[in-house]
């Protein structure tokens, strides 16, 4: 096998880069949106002339390998990925890196087809990471090149490409930023692509999700250089603010895709903003808006509940006995909560399990809204996953705190101390005879513990649960 020198590796890069340039429009168009492909007889007679037509290929066996323009760019990502791999080819191209950066992040944009199966699945922001489908797709592909890419990236152009993403989500595309990229575009399609990200909502919407998602990826990055002085602290949580309002905008509740990405990355950026207790209660204000709108769905609704829950932990730091958090719309957040308990699956169950019981540590007072109104609700759901690893416990321990309430104990151990005495006798009746013990103990506590006023039932068809094996 012949070796081959950096050299020659570098002379491969600016032709797949042109490529990827020349291809974006056509990929934004037919891929990103669904739409037909349209060429102006100008156009049309380049890609003739130049040989430029897609053709299927040869014939595969592989049902799920991808053709036309989308087979062509998962190509072109390969290629740069294994051309960035080879020894000195990334330290050559070091001063190129920023242009590339900007030539490749159009491809993260969301496809139409993805777009269509996250409206239909109210579980995929929590799950995305874990999703298989998403493996091998141009997007994650794109944004695992352009993570790769940052940890080559000497810190002034690491600094310039984020600004930019931070300025496009707050401000717009600004051409200027891609004098560069520009240049590798000889058929000069470029152009038009920015008129239209610039005029049509749809792209702009989609290019905004996508540099969010990138942001969001490199938090850990931003944080760095926010800790070196490098990134001023007023972009950034200038930036965070803005994502913040968004979450508050009534229109976006219809961008079901952006308003889940900005939570996204909200929950990204908490590690850069944990010291600073307004913008942690901005966020969680802006959150619980997200929470409780009327429009926001199952996705959203999760995903914002799952955001309040990181924001609580955060601020117990600042919690004392003498300092309580008070937000605004608490009893709306609940409200919303107890929905999601009762209307989510067994996969998401504990997000919002775990949101109330964080809520519950920041303000256990506010907290009491729950036992007093679905006391019902979470024993029947303990009675359910009593066995479960992680539900059970975490409803153990809501349970405990809401006892430090007369009322709340009261509610819960009418209800409860039935279940638990019927979880006794199963186990008991499992091991083939009857416990005289265990039945002096039920009468202990029914008639010894000053529970005489409760009027407990013991008997299975009176217990107000219905219990799963």
């Amino acid at each position: 096998m012949p070796i081959y020198s950096s050299k020659f590796f570098n002379q491969l890069i600016e032709p797949s880069w042109k490529l990827l340039v020349l291809e974006l429009s056509i990929y934004t168009e037919n891929v990103i949106f669904g739409g037909e492909i349209e060429y102006t007889e100008d156009e049309k007679y380049k890609m003739e002339d130049e040989n430029h037509l897609y053709t299927r290929g040869y014939e595969s066996d592989d049902e799920d390998e991808k053709y036309n323009v989308e087979g062509l760019i998962l190509e072109l990502i390969d290629f740069a990925v294994d051309l960035l791999k080879r020894k000195g080819v990334m330290e050559t191209l070091r001063n190129m890196l920023l242009t590339f950066l900007l030539c490749i992040k159009g491809y993260c944009m969301m496809q139409k087809n993805v777009i269509e199966k996250w409206n239909n699945d109210p579980d995929l922001y929590i799950t995305e990471e874990f999703e298989e489908e998403n493996i091998n797709s141009i997007r994650t592909k794109t944004l695992g090149l352009i993570k790769d890419i940052t940890q080559e990236l000497d810190e002034e152009n690491l600094l310039k490409f984020l600004k930019i993403l931070i300025n496009e989500v707050t401000s717009g595309i600004n051409r200027e930023n891609y004098t560069e990229v520009i240049k590798l575009d000889d058929y000069n399609f470029s152009n038009p692509y920015f008129d239209k990200m610039e005029k049509n909502k749809n792209y702009l919407i989609s290019a905004q999700e996508a540099n969010l998602l990138i942001l969001g990826t490199l938090a850990e990055d931003i944080n760095l250089l926010l800790q070196k002085g490098l990134l001023e602290e007023n972009e950034v949580f200038g930036f965070f603010t803005y994502l913040m309002d968004l979450l508050k905008i009534p229109g976006n509740k219809n961008n079901k895709i952006l308003l889940g990405r900005v939570i996204w990355c909200t929950m990204r950026f908490l590690s850069i903003i944990k010291n600073n207790e307004i913008l942690l209660q901005k966020a969680f204000e802006g959150n619980s808006y997200a929470l409780i709108n009327k429009g926001s769905d199952m996705s959203i609704s999760l995903l914002a509940s799952q955001c309040l829950s990181n924001i609580a932990q955060k601020l117990l730091n600042y919690k004392s006995e003498e300092k309580t958090f008070d937000f605004k719309y608490m009893d709306e957040v609940y409200k919303k909560l107890i929905k999601l308990l009762s209307e989510t699956s067994e996969e998401t169950l504990l997000a919002p399990i775990e949101t109330i019981l964080d809520l519950t540590k920041l303000n256990k007072e506010k907290a009491l809204y729950v036992p007093y109104n679905s006391t019902k609700l979470i024993v029947d759901i303990y009675a359910k996953y009593y066995n479960h690893p992680q539900i059970g416990v975490r409803i153990l321990e809501l349970i405990k705190l809401w006892c430090e309430d007369k009322k709340s104990a009261n509610l819960l151990l009418t209800l409860f101390v039935p279940f638990a005495f019927f979880v006794f006798d199963e186990f008991f009746k499992s091991l083939g005879k009857d416990n005289k013990k265990f039945e002096e103990i039920k009468k202990t506590v029914m008639t010894e513990c000053g529970n005489n006023d409760m009027n407990f039932k013991t008997s299975l068809d009176m217990l107000p649960v219905f219990i799963y094996f």
